[in-house]
């Protein structure tokens, strides 16, 4: 099969699957249909497959490994701290990248078979939806399901080398001391308790994405959750985007006279702009940052500095911005 008849097929895969009945029963018989006459074996199919059958609301699905856990076991008060630490660490960022002040507890964190596994989960409501009655495939994200893929983002970049310029505190220092709290906590409990946390991010139309958190990333993410607020400056610059990863809320920008670093993108729009701006490649852009600033005790210069994103637009060229 040439690549154009596989593009169409996986066209024809996506609106069947996206078709709906009114009756759960009779589409689920659909999907399953679908599932062994056309997707069968082929992995592109059943990548199609896995991200249009997905939830339309985020669900983490996080498995616990090492340390307390004993085949399918682990004692019940770490667990259930870890619980609830994860429920109000979500609850908590969602009232920070919203300007939502009181958010009910919504979110779903329930106990998985198999090994010692959590899902967290966003439930579906007719507030997700633009008018209430749209079908579920159609609801835009609800803040707790981005509020769960910033928490995945902030595991993903705990993980990463603690690179000089890493935007894993901008990123933690964007979130309110309420947040940050939680955060640590559930660092923390992981930390204590030696797990590795090993899960997947699902959200329908989009990718799944893999996600893990070891103890050497736990801690990493509660040294900086437990930091003391800190005051930002805001710093304007010219440059080129040199690319960005979309699944971890993440742009890499070379400014004009310096090298390059990494932002984090805490907003679903903004990083579609700079999916827009960076598909021209080599464009000049005027990026906004908000920098963050760390001078260990008893030191004179600052040796770090962490970055996120606050605007982006396309700029004139040099030669452009000297002639005017």
């Amino acid at each position: 099969m040439n690549a154009e008849d596989k593009a169409s097929r996986i066209t024809l895969l996506r609106a069947a699957l996206r078709e709906r009945t009114g009756n759960s029963v009779l589409d689920d018989l659909a999907r399953a249909s679908i599932l062994s006459g056309v997707v069968g074996d082929d992995p592109e199919l059943l990548a199609v497959f896995a991200e249009e059958t997905a939830p339309p609301q985020a669900e983490f699905d996080v498995h616990l490994e090492g340390g307390t856990v004993v085949g399918h076991e682990t004692q019940a008060k770490p667990l259930g701290n870890f619980m609830r630490f994860a429920s109000q660490a979500v609850n908590e960022i969602a009232k920070s990248i919203s300007p939502i002040q009181r958010l009910g507890d919504r979110l779903i964190v329930e106990p998985g078979p198999g090994s010692v596994r959590l899902v967290m989960r966003v439930p579906l409501t007719a507030e997700t939806g633009k008018t209430g009655t749209e079908p579920a495939f159609e609801q835009p994200a609800s803040v707790e399901t981005r509020a769960i893929e910033v928490l995945a983002d902030l595991f993903t970049e705990a993980e990463s080398d603690a690179i000089e310029d890493s935007p894993l505190t901008a990123a933690v220092q964007r979130l309110s001391p309420k947040a940050r709290t939680q955060l640590r906590l559930l660092a923390k409990t992981a930390r204590e308790s030696d797990w590795s946390l090993v899960g997947e991010v699902r959200r329908r139309g989009i990718p799944p994405r893999r996600v893990s958190l070891t103890r050497r990333g736990a801690a990493r993410l509660e040294e900086e959750a437990q930091q003391e607020s800190q005051a930002s400056n805001e710093a304007v610059m010219y440059g080129v985007i040199d690319g960005h990863i979309r699944s971890e809320s993440l742009v890499s920008f070379i400014p004009e006279g310096q090298r390059r670093f990494k932002a984090s993108v805490m907003d679903a729009d903004l990083m579609n702009q700079v999916a827009h701006l960076a598909a021209e490649e080599g464009i000049r852009v005027r990026a906004v940052f908000d920098v963050y600033e760390r001078t260990p005790a008893g030191q004179a210069e600052v040796v770090r500095r962490s970055y996120t994103l606050k605007s982006v637009q396309a700029a004139p060229s040099a030669e452009q911005a000297t002639l005017v």
